[in-house]
């Protein structure tokens, strides 16, 4: 493993331990899932697929804009068909999911049939702290809150309960509390043959 990774960084065309499917990664709105996700293919020289990047560049458009011109099913479609795409790319990747990517029954069916799921754990409080931060370096990476921010875990909550049916499907649950992306990612690192 590399000392320094650094995310959307470098990935080896030949890992030691090649991943027979792809690992798809998911977290609530401020757990750093994307980063997480990033790290992780640096650490291991495994391809990086990040959904909401993929979104953004079919779209032409921020995930705000695009949810505020076209609407939510629009960006669910393309949602779609990124996720269909990324897992069955010729070489199994990491695959960083946005936090509702398998609200719809079809995407969550898609993702079970194809790969592995990991969830990325944050206690409600750090997720709140963890999307204030997030949302001032980029909101319109947040439709939901792009105009404002949240008032507090109350507004998130309702959120979060409804994607629980998603994650709670995960194969690996990673509790990160209050850990660093890094961390977290190399907790990752370490599991990942187990899953594919």
């Amino acid at each position: 493993m590399s000392a320094q990774p650094s995310p959307y960084g470098y990935y080896d065309p030949a890992p030691s331990a090649p991943l027979r499917s792809p690992i798809c990664v998911i977290g609530f709105m401020g757990s750093e899932s994307h980063m997480i996700a990033a790290l992780c293919s640096s650490l291991t020289g495994h391809p990086l697929i990040d959904l909401d990047d993929w979104v953004e560049h079919e779209a032409g458009v921020s995930l705000a804009e695009l949810y505020r011109t076209r609407g939510a099913s629009a960006w669910r479609a393309l949602e779609l068909k990124g996720l269909q795409r990324a897992l069955s790319a010729s070489r199994p990747s990491i695959i960083a999911l946005g936090d509702g990517a398998l609200l719809p029954t079809e995407a969550r069916l898609l993702q079970r049939s194809a790969g592995a799921l990991v969830y990325i754990k944050r206690p409600l409080a750090s997720l709140y702290e963890g999307l204030l931060k997030e949302r001032s370096a980029k909101p319109s990476r947040f439709p939901y809150w792009s105009r404002r921010a949240p008032q507090g875990t109350d507004e998130l909550e309702p959120l979060l309960s409804a994607r629980s049916i998603a994650y709670e499907q995960a194969e690996l649950v990673l509790d990160a509390g209050g850990d660093v992306p890094l961390k977290v990612a190399q907790r990752l690192a370490e599991r990942l043959n187990q899953l594919a």
